[in-house]
């Protein structure tokens, strides 16, 4: 038995270091590159991984963890090829799916990424994240009442997350479902009280709904935190326009529109008021800034319309007349009557 083994250790030292050693340092390696992604030193990380993987070329963590290396080095293809080496080993490894179904809805292959998560949540149904990137995957495509579904089946399994009943309730804002919205948002609010974002969007659910004082006081509360935030003077100005406090919108609008220069939506609000103040020349120019900034904006540029017609300039008129009825569908524009511009499209909240 003595003269066997001699003769193994004999066989192995003529090969080259042995079996012990070499999966020794595989595992100083992959210990090595775990600790240099922790700490976010990229480099040396994947450098780890690599000379992992050179001594173990089927280990399926070290795919996993240079994948993600590879992923915040945007090298999204070859991640996608470590990731496969990983379900070749195991076609059931949840994270492995879910990490490609993250890196496919990045590249915009929106089946692809919808396959690997629906067999993500199948074998793990309990991780909160995966449902959170469905709904995510949801709203991509266009599906923002599904998508809520989902933020609020992650929003259960994590209810001290305010990512998910916030996330639920964008879905749900982007679905027109105001009222649910706006409790989703509450919901979020008791766990981030701070968060300036949330209170922009329970002002305008509450603006929807036609609640100007809550609207105003979310707003408000919005801005105290954040005396500089474009979007809660906004809805401060909407709130005052609405309500036709038109000195106060105007001062609230032209305060956004010095935060936010670059925003239509402030530009075409402004265009709105000085309208109302029959100051057509500034309102024109408003609306021309809007356009400039997002030719495909309809309220703004059939507003314009009109206030060309109302400035005595019909050719302006009539070219913008045409250029918004080329992009709208006939049930969003009224028929003209008796040469007048007729419009009645619905206003977006703040």
């Amino acid at each position: 038995m003595r003269l066997l083994a001699l003769a193994v250790l004999a066989v192995a030292a003529s090969l080259g270091p042995s079996l012990a050693t070499a999966a020794d340092e595989y595992e100083r390696l992959y210990a090595q590159g775990v600790a240099a992604l922790e700490r976010d030193d990229i480099p040396a990380a994947r450098a780890a991984f690599e000379r992992a993987l050179a001594l173990r070329p089927d280990s399926p963590r070290a795919h996993f963890h240079l994948a993600q290396v590879l992923i915040r080095e945007r090298r999204l293809e070859p991640a996608l090829d470590h990731l496969r080496a990983c379900l070749e080993a195991d076609l059931r490894d949840a994270q492995a799916l879910y990490l490609r179904a993250v890196i496919l809805t990045e590249l915009k292959r929106l089946p692809e990424a919808a396959e690997a998560l629906d067999r993500a949540v199948q074998i793990d149904p309990r991780q909160p994240r995966f449902h959170h990137q469905r709904g995510l995957l949801l709203r991509l495509q266009g599906r923002p009442a599904e998508a809520a579904l989902a933020f609020a089946e992650a929003g259960k399994l994590d209810a001290g997350n305010a990512l998910f009943p916030y996330e639920e309730g964008v879905a749900l804002f982007d679905a027109r479902q105001h009222g649910r919205a706006l409790a989703a948002f509450e919901r979020a609010a008791r766990l981030e009280p701070k968060r300036t974002d949330l209170q922009n969007y329970i002002g305008s659910c509450h603006h929807v709904r036609g609640e100007w004082d809550l609207a105003e006081r979310a707003f408000g509360k919005a801005l105290a935190a954040e005396p500089g935030n474009a979007r809660s003077r906004f809805g401060l100005g909407v709130v005052a326009l609405a309500r036709g406090d038109l000195e106060s919108a105007g001062r609230h609008l032209e305060r956004a529109a010095a935060l936010d220069p670059q925003n239509a939506q402030i530009h075409y609000r402004l265009g709105r008021l000085r309208a109302m103040q029959e100051r057509l020349g500034d309102a024109a120019a408003e609306f021309e800034r809007a356009l400039a900034l997002k030719p495909q904006f309809p309220r703004a540029r059939y507003n314009l319309a009109i206030t060309y017609q109302r400035l005595g300039r019909p050719a302006d008129a009539r070219r913008e007349e045409e250029a918004f009825r080329a992009q709208q569908t006939t049930e969003h524009a009224a028929p003209r009557t008796g040469g007048e511009l007729q419009f009645d499209l619905p206003e977006e909240p703040p």
